[in-house]
């Protein structure tokens, strides 16, 4: 816009005849340009801003902008009189008119030039990103898609289970006076039979509904966490008690994979929500028992400097190097619904990774196909007696 200005200024200056010679000077000339720009970089800023007086202080700023170029480039005009024919022409003034259009000309290609680059830039970038949200909203149906069909087996599952053995509960009376023969009394042996059946139904409904309440716990720390009301209970706690509780919890499933489940622990004490700390390593150690087929698991917790470091190793199946990168994101699993034997709903990684960064710390995974999967949880400043206690006394 300035150089606009400067432009018509010049050509019209040039357009001026006088008897005389014309000469100008260039500090005069240039500082005339320069401010002419300035102001004009002004006056549009103005006029992007949102106020109450922006039209008027564009309008402003553009009227100095004429001005001071006027009357700065008059200041660089000189004429020395003479006394030549008339018609005569000056150099100078056809000299200084061919650059003005040259430039101007100048100005105008490498303006066009430049704006189509930029523009075809801009256009290539705005493919690129369309491009790459489009694959990411896919991917993104695909996954939910994938988690609606797991989610609702996973949900169906338990369902049957707890409607099947109520309907056995319900009837139990009326098929066991049905088993009695005409006349046949009704024997304490009768009673302790009907107790037993009463009580293997019932645990196997309690067993299905402990699953169906996992899965909606799952379901609703993953939004609670996505809308960032994730609140940690931070007490100070023995990490060799945390893995030697889930060591006993896990014995038995454990035993039914043929798997040997086994803790290694430095002593020292863990300042961090230990809720949460169980919950990250029951998500790590229930995908090695159902998912990794190994016959070796191993859990530890070390202290390096302030870092509570707590590790889930197995000597399974292993995951190729493509999955390591996408088990983390929500709805996602390593199998896909229709090859995963055990199911899940492909949260438990997603939230324990929101977990330990709710703790500032981070997963990281290392996995070889048909060798094992060891997964690392680092915790920083949660393993130092002295952090915990300065946090207390701030408490």
């Amino acid at each position: 816009m300035g150089l606009a200005i400067s432009a018509m200024h010049y050509t019209g200056m040039v357009a001026y005849r006088v008897e005389g010679m014309i000469h100008w000077d260039e500090n005069y000339l240039i500082a005339s340009v320069v401010f002419a720009m300035l102001f004009a970089i002004f006056a549009l800023f103005f006029g992007a801003q949102n106020g109450k007086f922006t039209t008027l202080n564009m309008t402003l700023t553009f009227a100095a902008a004429i001005i001071g170029l006027h009357f700065t480039g008059m200041a660089a005009f000189h004429v020395t009189p003479t006394n030549l024919m008339a018609g005569h022409s000056n150099p100078a003034e056809f000299k200084l008119l061919a650059l003005v259009i040259a430039g101007t000309a100048a100005l105008i290609v490498l303006g066009g030039l430049f704006t189509y680059f930029i523009e075809n830039r801009t256009r290539m970038e705005n493919i690129d990103e369309l491009r790459q949200a489009r694959d990411e909203a896919r991917n993104a149906s695909r996954a939910k898609s994938e988690f609606m069909s797991v989610l609702s087996h996973e949900l169906r599952t338990p369902l049957t289970i707890i409607n099947g053995y109520a309907s056995f509960l319900t009837n139990l009376k009326g098929h066991t006076i049905a088993k009695l023969k005409p006349n046949e009394p009704i024997t304490k042996v009768h009673f302790d039979d009907l107790g037993d059946q009463t009580e293997r139904y019932g645990g196997r409904i309690k067993s299905a509904g402990d699953h169906l309440l996992t899965i909606i716990n799952e379901l609703l720390d993953y939004t609670s966490i996505e809308l960032n009301s994730i609140k940690l209970n931070r007490i100070s706690f023995q990490a060799g008690d945390l893995l030697a509780e889930l060591q006993e919890q896990f014995q038995g499933l454990a035993r039914e994979k043929q798997s040997s489940l086994e803790i290694e622990f430095d002593e020292f004490n863990v300042f961090a929500d230990r809720g949460r700390c169980k919950q990250i390593l029951i998500n790590l150690l229930g995908n090695a028992l159902k998912f990794s087929s190994a016959s070796s698991i191993r859990m530890r917790a070390r202290m390096i400097d302030d870092t509570c470091r707590l590790e889930v190793e197995d000597n399974g199946c292993g995951m190729p190097a493509e999955d390591l990168e996408r088990i983390f994101q929500a709805f996602i699993q390593a199998e896909t619904a229709t090859k995963s034997a055990e199911g899940g709903t492909g949260l438990g990684l997603a939230i324990s990774k929101k977990l330990a960064a709710a703790h500032d710390g981070d997963i990281g995974v290392e996995s070889t196909v048909g060798v094992g999967t060891k997964f690392t949880v680092d915790l920083p400043e949660c393993a130092s007696v002295i952090v915990a206690e300065k946090a207390l006394a701030a408490a």
